[in-house]
C-alpha cells in the first residue's frame, strides 16, 4: 500500500515590508488554504464542503514532523532483528508531514479510476489499497500533485507497455526533499514516524517495549510484550489478522498519531534497497540506484 508525504513551503508576499519576514508553515490539514482544517471543512452537515479538495480525496489528516533526530535501526540484541538494521543516528533539517492512514481503496479508485487489488476488495473502501507496484504508487503521487496544481516529484512514462517512474531523489536529493508535490516518504522518514517516539522494538502506551524471544514467530496466542502491552492492540499480525487486511485506523495510533505502521499491509517508501549503514546521516534519501525499492 501507500502512505504519502506532503512538503509545504510558504512564500512571502510581494512588495515592501517594514519588519523582518517570518515564514509561516503551511497547515498540512488545510490543503485548500481556506483557513479551515479537514475536520471542520468536511463536515457532513455542510453539503457545499464536498467540492473542496480536502473532502474529495482525503481520508486522513497529515501528521506534521519538525526537524529533529533519532536512532534508526536496532541494537544487535533486539529480538527478531535482521542483519541490515545497523543502528545509526539520522538528522532531519526540514519539516515534513505524513498521512496518518494508509491510502484507502476509495481514495485510490476515486483519483486513478482503477482498483488494482483483487484479493481483499471485499474488505471495503475504507481498507488500504493493495497489490500496488512502486511505480503505481509514484504515479499516484503525481496524480495528487497534478490535481492540487503542484510540481510532480516523479517522472513517469509508459515504456514497452509498462509504467516506469523515476524519482527526483535518484539525481538530486535536495530537489526531492524540497519537492512541493506529493511523494513517498524516505525510509528514514517512514521509520521515524513508525517508531512513534520510542526506541524500543514496539511503540506501546507506556513508551515502548520488546517482544520475548520465544514469541517472535508465534501465531497461536495473544502476545504480551515485556511491559504487558498486548500486540493485539498495536498491530495486525498472524495472530489477529485472520489472514486479511482491515480498515485503516482500527487499532491504536502510535505516539505520533500514526496508524497501521505495524502490520495490515506493507508500505512502499521512496528509497532503493541497500544493505544498510551504521554511519550517521543527515537528510538521507538512500542509494541513487538499485534493483528494487523498499
Amino acid at each position: 500500500s501507500i502512505v504519502f508525504l506532503l512538503a509545504c513551503k510558504g512564500e512571502p508576499e510581494d512588495g515592501p515590508v517594514e519588519k523582518e519576514l517570518v515564514e509561516e508553515e503551511a497547515d498540512p490539514n488545510d490543503l485548500d488554504g481556506d483557513g479551515w482544517t479537514v475536520d471542520v471543512d468536511c463536515d457532513d452537515d455542510d453539503p457545499s464542503s464536498w467540492m473542496e479538495a480536502e473532502c474529495l480525496f482525503f481520508d486522513a489528516d497529515f501528521v506534521p514532523f519538525a526537524p529533529g533526530s533519532f536512532w534508526m535501526g536496532s541494537p544487535e540484541e533486539e529480538s527478531g532483528r535482521d542483519s541490515n538494521e545497523g543502528l545509526h543516528e539520522v538528522e532531519f533539517t526540514y519539516p515534513f508531514s505524513i498521512m496518518e492512514l494508509e491510502v484507502t481503496q476509495r481514495l485510490y479508485e476515486e483519483l486513478s479510476g482503477e482498483l488494482p487489488g483483487t484479493d481483499f476488495q471485499a474488505c471495503g473502501e475504507d481498507c488500504p489499497v493493495e497489490f500496488v507496484s512502486w511505480h503505481e504508487a509514484a504515479s499516484f503521487a503525481n496524480l495528487l500533485s497534478e490535481w492540487e496544481g503542484l510540481d510532480a516529484c516523479y517522472s513517469c512514462e509508459i515504456v514497452e507497455e509498462e509504467l516506469t517512474c523515476v524519482s527526483l531523489s535518484d539525481s538530486d536529493s535536495a530537489a526531492f526533499l524540497g519537492c512541493p508535490g506529493y511523494r513517498l516518504p524516505t525510509e528514514a522518514e517512514w521509520e521515524y514516524a513508525a517508531r512513534g517516539g520510542s526506541q524500543s522494538a514496539y511503540w506501546t502506551p507506556d513508551g515502548g517495549s520488546e517482544i520475548p524471544e520465544d514469541l517472535v514467530r508465534d501465531c497461536g496466542q495473544e502476545i504480551l510484550l515485556e511491559d504487558g502491552a498486548s500486540l493485539y492492540d498495536l498491530g495486525w499480525y498472524c495472530g489477529n489478522s485472520g489472514e486479511s487486511i482491515h480498515p485503516g485506523g482500527s487499532l491504536l495510533a502510535n505516539g505520533y498519531g500514526m496508524y497501521d505502521m505495524a502490520g495490515n499491509v506493507r508500505e512502499w517508501v521512496n528509497d532503493w534497497y541497500s544493505s544498510g549503514t551504521e554511519e550517521p546521516a543527515t537528510d538521507p534519501t538512500g542509494a541513487s540506484e538499485g534493483t528494487t525499492r523498499i
